[in-house]
């Protein structure tokens, strides 16, 4: 289309380039000397910040700006070659960072700091960083693939030269562009010095160690249950002194910890939109005459040229992007330029878009009409009683009077806006997936999603949950597993009512957080959504504090319970030891004690297992079907071939079981082997990866907080303040 213009207007423009021709021919000697020193750039020189009392001005960042992006460009395109052609980059670019106005302000800090320092600026400190960096790639990716060749510094060095003398070969030497390189190195290195932790060589082997160095042990398990009948019975005294020893402390089901203290319980009320009332509301949304609506629109026509324009815009720009630094699709000031109409395809696509946007917002709309008589109502009733919650938190007991609390199912359902929606579902509108209400008292610990893991069993909530739950004074261990499900959909709900985005979830509240935030208050009116689509409506009832009972306040049983239960573990924990301590004496020098395990296990008529090849980074669900504790994986990682540290004890992470583990094996998974053998780490291995594996995940993200730290410092150091942004420069 823009020869199609050229075309038209040929004659014209022809002749104006032969005049334009010409007049640069005759002019071109003279036009640099008639205006000299009063050649200005056409950028205006402006002020960007003030920095320790002088001003910095564009022109001042220029030159660092020029280097950055000469030096990012010329290493952005070094690569591991195979067959002579690029494959990967050693440099992700940008290597050295963007080149903005903020990040040229902070260049020029670190700058100045390297000054200070006394890093050198030399040819030869760019030339070594440059080989070191690539060389330290190469390698990486040799490991994750070992059929690559070797790294060859002097194919870089053919590649540099190439890339450099296409690039700017005409405008500068090397040792010039070398230096300019030592310039953004010396402003990283800086960077690193400020803001480097105080890991050494032996944390990075323990970071190396645990992503690809596997061990495997044989067990055997001794279960808790197992030992319960070997417990004699206690006085009461002796229930009273292990009360007394707990009574302070707030247990943990999930860890097996004891405690008598009572936690923290709230009690929520809760309607929930199924999946299938959500769908039947969108389908009724479809059903409306929305595409008709859309045409029908001002300016619909109009809307979808500007949008195809815009899209045809930013894919030629990018296509385009070095070779058309105009965009020929942009119309001229004289109004002459390039029709463009968008094909029935693309409207199609673009109504598509829209039906699906419109039917997000209804459904929305719709929601909210059936969510707004509960909201109503529980308005009135905050109303009603001043604020007066005391009256009415008093605790989770049955005693309570809760006549005065609204029946939120009932004014659901008396509302006009639900009475369409409930006459369609019919029968089903009572299901989990139509309309549901459920009233429930819950903890921190039981709001936690993954709770519903272990209560969700076919043989029943286990008897260490119902104790807690009898602590709690929750009146729902014999729960229905329809109830436990439901429950479970609304614990991984996050605040909203939108379907959350799972590409930004920081953005929401989870249930957790938001029931048990510390003040949060009662009858106020959340909205939820899982990740499945299902809509929440949630109010609190309640909000008891943690607190402590007496001896004789205790539900029947459950001290002795839990007494019996820890008795139980102590007896598993010495019969572990004692077999523990019988391996260890009867290994053979140089022998596997895994060995001596099978055989007095055979002997003892004990079952021996394997807990197969493991590093210590997988999940808990890699050691299936062990639970492993923090206390277990220490045992585990840290056996040795033989001797004393073949053998160790250690519990599973609810105190259900204590295991024997005894070393079989470790193996180097970096170097491919795929059988285990007692030979060990490879460390040459090891050293030729120790700089990748310097930093775990964790050390990463507390290093960007680092980095972050030292440029607000040295901003400050500056006098401009921390969180400084600069002015986008207006248009002249």
């Amino acid at each position: 289309m823009p020869f199609q213009v050229f075309r038209r207007h040929r004659r014209k423009m022809l002749a104006a380039l032969a005049i334009l021709a010409m007049f640069a021919f005759v002019l071109a000697d003279s036009l640099p000397r008639l205006f000299n020193d009063y050649a200005r750039p056409t950028m205006v020189d402006r002020v960007v910040v003030e920095m320790g009392g002088r001003e910095v001005r564009t022109s001042d960042l220029e030159q660092l700006r020029i280097e950055r992006i000469r030096a990012n460009y010329v290493l952005s395109q070094l690569a591991l070659r195979l067959g002579g052609m690029p494959l990967v980059p050693y440099f992700n670019p940008p290597p050295f960072g963007p080149t903005d106005d903020a990040a040229m302000v902070d260049a020029m800090l670190l700058e100045r700091k390297a000054d200070a320092m006394g890093i050198p600026r030399t040819p030869d400190l760019a030339r070594n960083w440059i080989f070191e960096q690539a060389r330290m790639q190469h390698e990486l990716y040799r490991n994750l693939q070992p059929t690559l060749p070797a790294f060859d510094p002097i194919d870089l060095a053919e590649q540099l030269q190439i890339i450099f003398n296409q690039a700017f070969g005409r405008e500068m030497t090397e040792e010039s562009f070398l230096a300019e390189v030592s310039d953004q190195v010396r402003i990283l290195q800086t960077l690193e010095l400020l803001s480097q932790s105080m890991d050494t060589p032996l944390d990075a082997f323990d970071v190396y160690r645990d992503r690809l160095v596997e061990i495997e042990s044989r067990y055997v398990s001794f279960p808790v249950n197992d030992f319960l009948d070997k417990v004699g019975s206690p006085d009461e005294q002796t229930l009273r002194d292990f009360f007394e020893e707990y009574k302070d402390r707030l247990p943990d089901p999930t860890t097996g910890r004891v405690g008598f203290k009572i936690p923290r319980r709230v009690k929520v009320e809760y309607l929930t939109l199924g999946l299938n009332a959500i769908d039947l509301l969108r389908e009724q949304i479809r059903g409306e005459p929305l595409e008709q609506e859309i045409r029908d629109a001002e300016g619909f026509e109009e809307d979808v040229l500007e949008q195809y324009r815009t899209e045809v815009q930013e894919r030629e720009a990018a296509r385009f992007a070095q070779a058309l630094p105009v965009n020929p699709f942009a119309a001229p000031e004289d109004g002459e330029g390039v029709e463009l109409s968008y094909p029935v395809e693309y409207e199609r696509e673009y109504l598509a878009g829209v039906i699906d946007q419109r039917v997000q917002e209804r459904l929305r709309d719709r929601l909210e009409d059936l969510f707004e008589p509960v909201k109503e109502s529980m308005s009135v009733f905050s109303d009603d009683i001043g604020g007066d919650f005391d009256s009415i938190q008093t605790g989770l007991e049955s005693s309570v009077d809760r006549e005065r609390l609204p029946n939120l199912e009932e004014v659901f359902r008396g509302s006009d806006s639900a009475q369409s929606l409930i006459e369609v579902l019919g029968n089903a509108d009572r299901s989990d997936e139509a309309i549901s209400f459920v009233r429930i008292g819950l903890t921190r610990a039981l709001a936690d999603p993954v709770t519903f893991e272990e209560l969700i069993d076919p043989q029943g909530i286990p008897e260490f949950w119902k104790d807690y739950l009898a602590l709690a004074r929750l009146e729902w261990a014999n729960a229905p597993y329809r109830l436990l499900r439901n429950v479970q959909h609304l614990t991984r709900t996050v605040e909203g009512i939108e379907r959350p985005d799972s590409t930004t979830p920081t953005q929401f509240g989870a249930f957790a957080d938001v029931m048990f935030e510390e003040n949060s208050p009662l009858f106020d009116p959340r909205e939820f959504t899982d990740p499945e689509g299902r809509r929440y409506l949630v109010w609190k009832t309640l909000d008891l504090p943690e607190t402590s009972r007496t001896f004789e306040q205790m539900p029947e049983g459950l001290v002795e319970s839990l007494w019996r239960r820890t008795e139980a573990r102590t007896l598993a924990t010495e019969a572990a030891e004692a077999l523990a301590s019988r391996i260890r004496k009867e290994t053979d020098e140089g022998g596997i004690p895994s060995d001596t395990l099978d055989r007095i296990a055979t002997e003892e008529g004990l079952v021996t297992r394997s807990t197969g090849p493991r590093r210590r980074i997988e999940s808990n669900n890699a050691f299936s079907p062990i639970d492993p504790s923090e206390e277990l994986r220490d045992a585990m990682f840290g056996l040795g071939d033989s001797g004393e540290n073949g053998v160790a004890v250690a519990s599973d992470r609810r105190g259900d079981s204590v295991l024997v583990l005894a070393f079989y094996g470790r193996a180097d998974s970096s170097v491919g082997r795929d059988v285990l053998a007692t030979s060990g780490i490879d460390f040459q291995n090891v050293l030729s990866n120790l700089p990748f594996f310097m930093q775990s995940d964790v050390d990463r993200a507390t290093e960007m907080n680092r980095v972050e730290s030292v440029i607000d410092y040295l901003r400050k150091e500056a006098g401009i303040d921390p969180n400084w942004t600069p002015e986008t420069p207006g248009r002249g």
